[in-house]
């Protein structure tokens, strides 16, 4: 939880920065001396918050490593890219009102005026690279893309950037007539379009990948399958619960990159990943061509049972979220862990794994396995689990499965005083739809 935290006062920390900055420049007195000058001073700070916190937002997009071990996982990552990037375009939307409304006194033309294109083309970079951003953010969350799509059309913010960097430089504003102001926003600005850059056209080719060769595709439960894939050079080593983005060279799912949990142990010579059919790419999963190869980037994510202060554990995964729990019961040693395992699925037949689970338990009288039949005994919830698990109130709780199982689960734990602390959980939120 510290680490969630010194990651947002970091964020706020580098957004306040040039804010401060400008504050040092000119007189406050004369920087909100009336009307006009005041909503010009806030288009000013909006701009100067937005921006940093829009290139911060093309930073966290970038699936860089350093970010996945310096917080809390890369889909803490994510959740912090889609908050950031929600806050930036707010913002930089306040910004060209702020400065319109300077005009309101003398003329409402005027004011109308500025909003539009004109004859200052650097007023017209910001139009353009404004107008690119409430585009995409529309696709983004009202438009019914895919996920193919989606991507490609994300690949977008990066002409986004490009006019935001050239209305930066072309305007005559504090950043332009201060070196300290204009080092800071243009570095931070070019770093982000850098990041973006290299995200959306170099990572393919430069990012390191493990090769892989897939060698047994099986179906083991409706719409479920588990894929296992040999080494072909170097083997990947990984923390049971992480997850991995995988490329299939297959003429049946094309080459598009995808997250999954990795379900195979840590000592396993092979590597697996259960997929369950959910979406255009899952439902052509079982139709992988043995021999094709998959191009892996990871692992990432901090979700494991050894980030956790005590042993005394609760698994709790609803559906396909047993993937994570699968690869953690296959890694079980003869090790002091005292763990409830908590499967919730709808029906018997959705249960894939039940019966290779309750034969690890058999091998590790610490390790529990309680399925859970919601079409028999209804919803899950915090007070069934409560009623087996003894001592519920002192363990840690692992969660993994739908997101809106997930968040109801958590929501139950916090009303009953669970501290957030622990609570482990990741929502695979990489894109909105």
């Amino acid at each position: 939880m510290a680490q969630k935290n010194t990651a947002w006062m970091v964020i706020l920390f580098m957004t306040i920065l040039p804010v401060l900055r400008w504050a040092q420049i000119s007189p406050l007195e004369y920087r909100f001396l009336d009307f006009g000058a005041t909503m010009g001073s806030a288009g000013q700070i909006t701009a100067l918050m937005g921006m940093v916190l829009f290139s911060i937002n093309l930073i966290l997009s970038g699936r860089f490593k350093v970010l996945d071990r310096s917080m809390h996982g890369l889909v803490d990552v994510y959740n912090k890219h889609h908050i950031v990037g929600a806050i930036s375009f707010s913002l930089l939307l306040f910004h060209p009102l702020f400065l319109a409304l300077r005009f309101m006194p003398i003329s409402l033309r005027e004011a109308a005026l500025f909003l539009l294109p004109g004859q200052n083309q650097a007023i017209n970079y910001g139009i353009i690279s404004l107008l690119l951003f409430i585009l995409l953010i529309v696709f983004t969350f009202f438009a019914s893309l895919g996920y193919k799509r989606w991507k490609i059309s994300h690949t977008f913010m990066i002409l986004v950037a490009f006019f935001a960097i050239l209305h930066s430089f072309r305007t005559t504003s504090d950043v332009s007539r201060d070196p300290l102001l204009r080092s800071y926003i243009l570095g931070l600005a070019f770093i982000g379009f850098a990041s973006a850059f290299y995200q959306a056209f170099l990572s393919k080719f430069i990012r390191k990948k493990y090769i892989y060769v897939v060698e047994k595709v099986s179906k083991v439960g409706p719409g479920i399958v588990e894929i296992e894939m040999s080494p072909k050079n170097r083997r990947m080593t990984f923390e049971a619960g992480q997850f991995i983005f995988i490329r299939f060279s297959s003429k049946i799912v094309g080459n598009e990159v995808h997250p999954f949990s990795i379900s195979s142990g840590e000592d396993d010579p092979n590597l697996s990943v259960s997929i369950k059919s959910l979406g255009d790419f899952t439902k052509n999963a079982a139709g992988i061509e043995i021999g094709s190869e998959a191009a892996i980037e990871g692992p990432y994510g901090k979700f494991s049972r050894r980030n956790s202060a005590s042993k005394d554990q609760i698994w709790v995964a609803g559906g396909i979220g047993i993937t994570p729990f699968l690869s953690m019961a296959r890694s079980l040693k003869d090790d002091d862990y005292r763990i409830d395992l908590f499967y919730s699925v709808k029906s018997v037949e959705e249960a894939a794994f039940l019966n290779e689970l309750e034969e690890i338990s058999r091998s590790h009288p610490g390790f529990k396995v309680i399925s859970w039949i919601s079409n028999d005994k209804g919803f899950l919830s915090c007070n069934a689990i409560s009623e087996i698990s003894l001592n519920f109130s002192d363990k840690d709780i692992f969660l993994c499965g739908p997101p809106v199982f997930m968040e109801c689960i958590h929501a139950q734990l916090i009303g009953l005083d669970i501290p957030e602390s622990r609570i482990h959980w990741e929502i695979f939120n990489f894109s909105p739809k």
